[in-house]
């Protein structure tokens, strides 16, 4: 198997309506997205670049990523604020 790759950039909103006029953002469907296409996978590396966002929208990739089973490894190579700190914890 093989190692799946997710990007969350930008704020973390609820969805497109929620981000206004910034790009990139990211949602919990945008990070089911980028896994749908990658299976089969049998770990998860997350990068993070992230100014903020919704903390119930952070809190809900965290439970879906850690409700998936497979390892996890979180990278923070550029901005990281508090709120996707959850995320990787």
């Amino acid at each position: 198997m093989s190692e799946a790759k997710v990007l969350i950039c930008g704020p973390i909103v609820g969805n497109s309506a929620e981000s206004g006029d910034t790009w990139p953002f990211t949602t919990l469907e945008d990070v089911l997205s980028q896994l749908e296409w990658q299976k089969p996978y049998d770990s998860i590396q997350v990068t993070i670049n992230s100014p903020s966002g919704r903390l119930d929208k952070a809190f809900g990739i965290y439970d879906k990523l850690h409700s998936l089973g497979p390892d996890i490894t979180v990278t923070t190579p550029a901005q990281v604020a508090q709120l996707p700190c959850a995320v990787q914890r």
